[in-house]
């Protein structure tokens, strides 16, 4: 090939670079949605179940901030109220576990995350590159003093907690989904997220004001990446009941 062939090879690998830049979350989105988790996730156990089962291990996630002690997390927040009660138990006999301090945090409505008002929501490829580049330790840093959908508190002598929230937005590259803390002092029981059956989800974004115009989630319970890392048929999605203006769910963790 003579130096002309080669420049106009070279142009023409340069355009198809930058076009596949230039439509890199596009890319990463639709790479990342067409990837099997490769679990069938069922129903976690309501508070009060007759049953107990180890609750699993999952990432905090690089969002992480020690929450505020307080049961209303919204802070004014739009959004679909959810009513949230968590018991814990240990799971060798069932017994609740009074004074453990349970932590609760998600997104808001249109899917940021309190601390970090910068983050990127819909760039997937970004928000990974950004996640890479920034976290230490596995968290990244948080940006500002925002402290809504976070709370914590601790379970009374039936194990119980209940949190006044919204229901979750979404965010590349994620499905929707609540984290969950569990300690008492310096001792870590439990890092877990629930989740939400994907026909409920797709109806509050299709129909909600405060979800619509954020348009579906691309994510759901076969594709998500983080539940990649749980054995098939855990149970960790919500059953939830919905009112014309209110989200209601319990759950039952089992702690070792």
């Amino acid at each position: 090939m003579n130096r002309r062939g080669f420049a106009k090879l070279g142009l023409g690998i340069a355009g198809l670079l930058g076009l596949a830049y230039w439509n890199r979350n596009g890319l990463a989105r639709a790479a990342l949605t067409n990837l099997s988790s490769g679990v069938s996730a069922k129903l976690a156990p309501k508070a009060g179940a007759d049953i107990c089962l180890l609750t699993p291990e999952l990432t905090a996630g690089p969002y992480y901030i020690t929450s505020p002690q307080r049961a209303d997390i919204t802070e004014g927040r739009p959004g679909l109220p959810l009513k949230l009660a968590i018991e814990v138990v240990k799971v060798s006999d069932c017994t609740p576990l009074d004074g453990v301090s349970v932590e609760i945090w998600h997104c808001d409505a249109a899917g940021y995350y309190s601390g970090y008002s910068q983050a990127t929501v819909r760039a997937p490829f970004d928000t990974l590159v950004s996640v890479i580049a920034n976290a230490k330790d596995g968290h990244i840093p948080p940006v500002d003093s925002d402290t809504f959908m976070r709370g914590g508190q601790v379970t009374d002598a039936s194990g119980m907690v209940t949190f006044q929230t919204v229901f979750p937005g979404w965010y590349d590259p994620r499905v929707t989904h609540i984290h969950v803390k569990i300690s008492q002092g310096d001792k870590s029981f439990l890092t877990t997220q629930l989740y939400f059956d994907d026909a409920l989800i797709s109806d509050i974004y299709a129909k909600h004001p405060d979800y619509a115009p954020h348009g579906p989630c691309p994510y759901n319970l076969t594709n998500d990446s983080v539940l990649r890392e749980l054995a098939d048929q855990t149970a960790v999605v919500l059953d939830a009941t919905r009112s014309e203006n209110l989200i209601e769910a319990s759950v039952r963790f089992g702690i070792a």
